[in-house]
């Protein structure tokens, strides 16, 4: 990662520490990654608030011209605004801007040049998606990645494939994540209404 900014750099070590291909990793990073709350929360608005906007505005488009550039914009965009504005609209917004970017690493080989725990978050763009395509996409990928990973690191990613396709039945069930609708002013319809109210949601 020396030839990226090193502000990159320090979103990528931020949010990985040193990535390994041990279990334990993942076990001791999920916590933090997907159930930080409040506290994880106020650390990323402090240190890298100033910095999402940048990237929101395009400020940073020139990181994308490398791999891990690339991931750290995918992890501001998609992973920090998720963070920073949780059930607000710029936390889904801003999230389908890192698509894009996604397609273009994975089009040009850039998987190559990242780690597991990587790639398991170049992917989560496509998870976070309205679209069935992106879902059935998102799905695609995990499926790949739970291929590719040495044996030891198989019951993590079918945990990871496992949420992936909870999403792309919901998305191919109702065409959107009905826990969104009270976010977009979007009306639920009496399925979904069912849905919302069930152990099948949220995720």
């Amino acid at each position: 990662m020396s030839s990226i900014d090193a502000r990159a750099k320090q979103v990528l070590e931020y949010w990985f520490d040193s990535p390994s291909d041990d279990p334990a990793y993942f076990s001791r990073k999920n916590s933090f990654w997907f159930n930080g709350g409040d506290a994880v929360d106020a650390e990323i608005r402090s240190r890298f608030g100033a910095l999402l906007d940048e990237a929101v505005s395009g400020r940073l488009d020139a990181w994308k011209t490398t791999p891990h550039g690339a991931m750290a914009l995918i992890i501001l965009l998609d992973q920090f605004s998720l963070n920073l504005f949780r059930e607000k609209p710029p936390s889904y917004l801003q999230s389908a801007m890192a698509i894009p970017i996604a397609e273009m690493m994975i089009a040009r080989g850039d998987e190559r040049e990242l780690s597991f725990a990587e790639r398991v978050f170049l992917y989560l763009p496509f998870e976070h998606g309205e679209s069935i395509s992106i879902q059935e996409t998102s799905v695609r990928h995990y499926e790949r990645l739970l291929a590719e990973v040495p044996q030891r690191l198989g019951e993590t990613m079918e945990f990871y494939l496992e949420y992936a396709k909870r999403h792309e039945r919901v998305v191919r069930r109702f065409g959107r994540f009905p826990d969104r609708n009270e976010v977009f002013g979007r009306e639920n319809t009496p399925e979904e209404e069912r849905f919302l109210a069930s152990d099948e949601a949220p995720f």
